[in-house]
């Protein structure tokens, strides 16, 4: 079972998992505070604006940046494990940051006016829009390092601080001690990730990263050929993720866009707690692979479908009480997402199994074929919102999300399983 890989690390590696699960199970707390708040705060009409900002932010971070992060855990690990540095991963994953952001700020204010008429807002949300992107982006290369490093205690709470600040702001709106205009909700969005990046800064250790600056040329080759199979992969990923709002405020409403957004948000939660396997197991596989250690990595793969079936025993419980849980969580206005929820619950059953087979699938390198599985499931999520939104509303878009990820956790597995003997070393 998966719990024999984890006992078989250092006390140093155990208490990093645990810290990893605690960062993540808190973080998801203050997403599930922060979603109440905004659901009170906002209307459903700006809640949908705010969803839209989000997307726009999102694609920002999918063009620019976010597609290479991986790429600094897989070789940023390989590299600490031999040689105690992270140098020349580092330097490579922050030439591509910088050209990156680069190119994506020039794009937003060069798009500025279709951007603006879009949400709906002043022209000036371009500079929200980008100190947005930056910020978040700068948060993600700063979880990656401490990774690569073996800092995951640190890493673990990152994302739980930003939240944390993020929690802070909306309460003192929320209480009436901050204005509650729309647009200052965002700017203390922006600010949450600026605060999670000057405390994160005092835990790295620049030793492990200098000299600043000097890029080797084939680990620039290594890393892009590591990382361009995911910026395009990532589209595929970015459209499964958002091709739901963008359709819904083509054939509906922006309040159906708010409606929508909130459980979409909410199985985004539930996603992300899911999302520490691979936040932690990643590395660890890496590790194995690197020390040929295969079986313990097979006895990881074998332990799927126990923990497939444990999960599913949580969704399905939110689903008997996804009533209580959107009242509780989103007030009784949103009660009418509920049927929507549930769906999207069942969805979660397949993403647990694409983010339990995620590492194995970047620890082996086969990033182009894992990208190309998400560019197809995109593809199929979009064909299919557009054929069912128009027709039967809101959870037309949902039932895209649920079969677009079965198909990709089947193509996944079937693969790993075709290769197992090769991949693990199987006799035959």
């Amino acid at each position: 079972m998966i719990s024999k890989i984890i006992i078989s690390f250092r006390k140093k590696n155990l208490m990093a998992l645990l810290n990893m699960f605690l960062g993540t199970i808190g973080a998801n707390l203050f997403g599930f505070l922060n979603l109440s708040l905004l659901s009170r705060i906002l209307t459903k009409e700006t809640m949908g604006t705010y969803s839209l900002f989000l997307m726009i932010v999102n694609l920002g971070l999918l063009i620019g940046v976010s597609w290479a992060d991986s790429s600094l855990v897989r070789y940023g690990r390989e590299e600490f494990t031999k040689t105690g540095q992270i140098n020349n991963s580092f330097n490579s994953r922050f030439t591509f940051f910088i050209i990156g952001s680069t190119i994506v700020s020039i794009g937003y204010i060069i798009f500025n006016e279709r951007i603006a008429f879009y949400l709906n807002l002043d022209k000036k949300i371009i500079l929200l829009i980008i100190s947005t992107f930056i910020l978040n982006g700068l948060s993600g290369l700063l979880i990656s390092i401490l990774q690569a490093t073996g800092r995951m205690k640190i890493s673990a709470y990152i994302t739980l601080f930003q939240k944390g600040v993020f929690s802070v702001f909306l309460l003192l709106i929320f209480f009436g001690v901050l204005p509650s205009f729309f647009e200052y909700v965002l700017v203390t969005f922006a600010i949450s990730f600026l605060f999670v990046i000057i405390w994160g800064i005092f835990q790295i250790q620049f030793a492990l990263i200098k000299p600043f600056l000097v890029t080797k040329k084939e680990t620039l080759r290594k890393f892009w050929n590591f990382s361009w199979p995911q910026l395009i992969g990532f589209s595929g990923l970015y459209v499964t993720n958002y091709i739901d709002l963008f359709v819904i405020k083509k054939y509906l409403s922006l309040d159906d866009v708010g409606r929508y957004s909130v459980v979409y948000n909410l199985f985004n939660v539930m996603c992300g707690i899911i999302m520490v396997l691979y936040t932690v197991f990643l590395p660890i596989i890496v590790e194995k692979k690197t020390k040929n250690q295969l079986n313990e990595i097979k006895r990881y793969f074998n332990s799927l479908w126990f923990y497939v079936f444990c999960w599913s025993l949580v969704a399905f419980i939110c689903i008997t009480f996804s009533d209580n849980i959107i009242i509780l969580i989103f007030s009784e206005k949103y009660i009418d997402s509920s049927a929507t929820f549930t769906v999207l619950l069942v969805a979660t059953i397949f993403y647990f199994i694409k983010i339990y087979l995620m590492p194995i699938m970047h620890a082996w390198d086969f990033m182009l074929l894992f990208q190309t599985f998400n560019i197809i499931t995109g593809m199929i999520n979009a064909v299919i919102d557009f054929l069912l939104v128009p027709k039967i509303g809101i959870i037309g878009a949902a039932y895209g999300t649920l079969i677009s990820f079965s198909i990709i956790s089947c193509f996944i597995f079937a693969y790993i399983k075709i290769k197992e003997n090769k991949l693990f070393k199987l006799s035959t």
